[in-house]
């Protein structure tokens, strides 16, 4: 069991570290992907554990990221924002959660993963906003 852990650490650090480099992008395909992959892996995280209590948040938290990425395909950044940012506040009480406390330390390290691309998502926005005010 704890090696499962220790491998799932493992790879979650390491999508970190990749998902690190691609901060700061102006591609929306690509926050779109990173939106898509964050749902994916709390969707695989939730699975692992199905009959644990915790496991329906997690998939309210992955389904907080599939609202995002499709706010994103539609050119929405402020409502993939607001999405993105649930996703957030519901893994921060994950992380706290004590019913929640077998998914604590996986849910840290997708936790930063939202909150870096929350920030991107967030910058995006702000430069779709400043062209337009510069094109009205």
């Amino acid at each position: 069991m704890k090696k499962k852990n220790k491998k799932l650490m493992m790879s979650m650090t390491g999508a970190l570290i990749a998902f690190s480099a691609h901060a700061f992008t102006n591609d929306p395909s690509q926050l779109i992907h990173e939106c898509e992959a964050i749902a994916h892996k709390l969707q695989y995280l939730a699975h692992t554990k199905p009959d644990d209590s915790c496991s329906g948040d997690l998939q309210i938290a992955s389904s907080y990221m599939k609202v995002a990425g499709t706010k994103l395909q539609r050119g929405k950044y402020a409502q993939a924002s607001t999405s993105i940012h649930y996703a957030d506040f519901e893994l921060q009480a994950i992380s706290y959660r004590p019913y929640c406390e077998h998914f604590a330390n996986q849910v840290k390290f997708i936790r930063a993963e939202v909150i870096s691309l929350a920030n991107q998502v967030d910058d995006f926005n702000g430069l779709k906003s400043q062209v337009n005010q510069e094109k009205g």
